[in-house]
């Protein structure tokens, strides 16, 4: 027996070129999640449009640029509603996770989120935490807490924030309770921070790549934000800084911003509300296989 039907998920270099060939024999292609087609390579919707029978997408904006393109589209909401759904926190209230890590309940806490890779971390963590160190001469009893991601090493990022003269706290497998513990946060640019958004705590969005990266990217990526929040938003509703923006005294001066300012901070968690929402509602991967099978019967039929 051949197969029916091809269900592809995210990975677009090999993808695309996988559905071309089923293309050619007759297989009908589902692609889920799409290639960031609205980030760069705009011009791959043509190809897409030539080789994808059906794309469910995870973004609410991606749907109209698809459905502009002739491409037979459904949005299905994103993977990380649910992870954020399924969340069991350990610890009662914020109280008792800050005294379970050795911290003031009473003080002001923010998070430290610089990403995953080592380069990543190594360019943004020390300009983060040279921020909370001004920052604290300022605001009395600050103190910061530091998710490390799972592929990172502990004593490795322990060891980078030694140095610096402001309580810190290394945890891991406690994302979800640092950010319900933070005022603030200060997150690498990524999907973390939609995890964040979907948390409700305010943010400040920071990215920094090489030179050289950055000079291709400026001429690839026809955005007006980068940060994944601001864009799912269609404004800027979290302050972004890019490059030389990425320094101590800026930083410090967005998170003073919304420490101190408490109308800022419920206006920001008003708006990653409604991010959220845009998100779609739990089951997303549900939908799009329920999806899929209904198309695959059609297909049998």
């Amino acid at each position: 027996r051949g197969v029916d039907l091809l269900v592809l998920i995210d990975y677009s270099d090999f993808n695309l070129r996988l559905a071309k060939a089923a293309k050619r024999i007759g297989i009908p292609v589902v692609y889920y999640i799409s290639p960031q087609i609205w980030a760069w390579r705009s011009g791959r919707i043509k190809t897409i449009a030539e080789r994808i029978d059906l794309m469910l997408v995870i973004f609410p904006f991606e749907k109209q640029i698809y459905s502009e393109a002739g491409v037979p589209c459904e949005f299905v909401g994103h993977p990380l509603v649910d992870e954020a759904a399924s969340v069991r926190l350990k610890h009662p209230s914020k109280s008792a996770y800050l005294e379970e890590v050795g911290f003031s309940p009473s003080g002001t806490t923010v998070g430290i989120l610089p990403g995953s890779r080592r380069r990543e971390v190594l360019s943004l963590l020390p300009e983060m935490l040279r921020a909370m160190v001004l920052l604290s001469k300022e605001i009395p009893g600050l103190q910061v807490l530091i998710p490390v991601a799972p592929s990172l090493s502990k004593k490795w990022i322990t060891d980078l924030a030694r140095p610096y003269a402001v309580p810190i706290r290394c945890v891991e497998g406690e994302f979800q309770e640092v950010l319900r513990a933070s005022e603030v946060v200060v997150v690498a640019s990524g999907t973390a921070t939609l995890q964040v958004a979907l948390s409700r705590t305010p943010m400040v969005i920071v990215y920094k790549v090489a030179l050289l990266t950055f000079w291709i990217a400026q001429r690839l990526v026809h955005l007006k934000s980068f940060g994944l929040v601001n864009i799912v938003a269609g404004a800027p509703i979290v302050p972004e800084l890019l490059q030389e923006r990425v320094t101590p005294e800026r930083i410090k001066s967005e998170v003073g911003r919304l420490l101190k300012d408490e109308e800022s901070r419920e206006r920001m968690k008003q708006a990653l509300k409604e991010v959220a929402d845009r998100l779609g509602a739990a089951g997303a991967s549900s939908r799009a296989a329920a999806i899929i099978l209904e198309r695959l019967k059609r297909q049998q039929e």
